[in-house]
């Protein structure tokens, strides 16, 4: 399912995500960004190259439903951006079972 990717109330791109583990609430999919993702690049490759990951504690991230849907991820959003390779990973976790059902 194709969802929009914020930092605060800034699109940054979109991705096209895919349930991953039912039990833990997981989506994940290839994180494809627009111009203004490239003002964080930097510092989200910082981040993944000093822990593996860009989480919530470093950005607000925010998954949005097309039709301006927040999905509430209890256990987060992170984004995985390794400089030198060319695809950039997002994954979030802990959708409640009724926003789960819209990825079956």
């Amino acid at each position: 399912m194709k969802c929009i990717i914020n930092i605060a109330e800034e699109t940054i791109g979109e991705a096209d995500f895919e349930l991953t583990d039912v039990s833990m609430g997981t989506i994940g999919g290839l994180f494809i960004p627009n111009e203004n993702y490239f003002k964080y690049q930097a510092l989200v490759q910082s981040h993944c190259n000093n822990k593996g990951i860009s989480n919530i504690h470093d950005f607000d991230y925010r998954i949005t439903l097309y039709g301006n849907i927040d999905l509430n991820l209890e256990g987060g959003i992170g984004i995985t951006d390794i400089q030198g390779f060319n695809e950039i990973y997002i994954e979030g976790v802990g959708l409640n079972q009724y926003q789960l059902s819209n990825f079956r």
